[in-house]
């Protein structure tokens, strides 16, 4: 039996060996045939880029599209493609809002269908560009075409930014894992823990990776709160509220005290501002449509509370006095404005947590019960007694806000001189 047992080990451990040694030889030789493309595309007078869009809130790189849309050496456009991981119904609606919020901005002709609703049919556009970014990691929720490692494969240099700000969660160390990201062409990362967790955890270490620091941010630079009679607050609940291995969400412990709030606080302007997927759930597997709908009428009924659903969301942060989440990416988003955040704490909140992460939390008032709400409320945002100021601002200013307003700029000249 204790032989046996050894000799398990030794055929996992060679396995392993195996799966490692195979990776690095598929590496080294789509190395050099992307050297060979990036070769070919130096030379192209115009070079076509696709950018890659699921959802609008995740639209991380829309900047550094406005750069190269100025650049007559680029043609950019975004092509919408759609969530395939979950109803149809989702897949429907977050395709359509986010293909007209698009529109809205750049027209048709700089957004393109991934999707063609009434044939459901898949357009294939991989044959008609020099390069693809996107900033969604994960392979499962697209159709094939909309693929990293699709593209990856047709021998498209790929960089990548993540849709979220990374290094805070457990969740960072699983997409560093994903194989087919050792083969990007560049990922861009947000701050020094991201690279620090690449080398612990990666097989290709820190490779391909750059420091640039978070783009989406930059945008807050030119955003001037205006002076108002009312102070805003932003509740934003997760969308993580059943069994999983991210299990961060706590809007079934306190959907009734947010129906409270606007009616003990009058004089506060609330914005109720939930994850995409977070009605979703409540609709399709928790609750039902009608129990959802009657909740959120009831929810605004009240004068002093709007819902928020647009796709940016910055001009919304930095009109705000404090911030109420258990959302993951605001963790270090809302850091930059250096105003007061609490966080909804649940018993596994620590353990999705980095170091990094904790020290996210740290600057945050952590809320614990209905009592921490108004806690927070009364003597942080209307009373102006912000002592964790200090530390919050120190932590932003050396691990957070990473090349802050210039990181677009930085990514921007990057691709630049890759392509010089």
């Amino acid at each position: 039996m204790r032989i046996k047992f050894v000799q398990d080990c030794i055929d996992l451990i060679r396995l392993k060996e195996t799966n490692f040694i195979i990776i690095h030889f598929k590496y080294l030789l789509r190395s050099i045939k992307l050297k060979l493309k990036l070769k070919k595309i130096k030379t192209k007078s115009k070079i076509k880029i696709a950018f890659l869009c699921m959802y609008s809130t995740d639209i991380q790189n829309i900047s550094i599209f406005d750069k190269l849309l100025n650049n007559s050496k680029f043609d950019p456009y975004f092509i919408v493609n759609p969530d395939c991981s979950r109803s149809d119904k989702n897949l429907i609606h977050q395709y359509d809002k986010t293909f007209n919020e698009l529109v809205q901005i750049y027209g048709t002709k700089k957004v393109l269908h991934g999707y063609i609703a009434d044939e459901n049919k898949f357009i294939d556009y991989s044959s008609e560009f020099d390069i693809m970014t996107t900033n969604n990691p994960y392979d499962s929720m697209s159709h094939t075409f909309f693929k990293i490692e699709y593209w990856i494969k047709k021998n498209i240099p790929v960089f990548y930014i993540s849709y979220f700000y990374s290094g805070r969660c457990i969740i960072t160390i699983q997409n560093l894992r994903l194989y087919y990201l050792n083969y990007l062409w560049i990922w861009f990362v947000e701050n020094k823990e991201v690279l620090r967790l690449a080398n612990k955890y990666r097989i290709k270490k820190a490779k391909n990776l750059y420091l640039s620091g978070y783009p989406k941010m930059d945008k807050f630079f030119n955003y001037l709160k205006k002076g108002q009679d009312k102070k805003n607050i932003i509740i934003a609940p997760h969308h993580t509220i059943q069994n999983s291995g991210f299990k961060i969400g706590n809007f079934l412990k306190y959907y009734n005290l947010f129906l409270e709030l606007p009616k003990k606080y009058p004089y506060i302007n609330f914005i109720f501002r939930p994850h995409p997927l977070l009605i979703y759930n409540l609709k399709n597997n928790i609750w039902g449509e009608e129990k959802t709908n009657n909740y959120l009428n009831k929810l605004l009924s009240h004068k002093n509370i709007v819902l928020s659903e647009q796709g940016d969301y910055l001009k919304l942060f930095s009109e705000s006095d404090g911030l109420i989440h258990d959302c993951g990416s605001f963790m270090a988003e809302y850091l930059y404005l250096k105003r007061p955040v609490a966080f909804m704490m649940s018993c596994d909140t620590n353990n999705i947590l980095t170091d990094f992460g904790k020290k996210c939390i740290q600057s945050h008032y952590c809320l614990f019960q209905e009592g921490d709400f108004y806690d927070f409320i009364e003597n942080v945002v209307l009373g102006d007694r912000d002592y964790k100021k200090y530390f919050r601002n120190d932590f932003v200013n050396n691990e957070v806000a990473i090349n802050y307003p210039y990181s677009t700029q930085i990514i921007y000249n990057k691709i630049l001189k890759e392509l010089s």
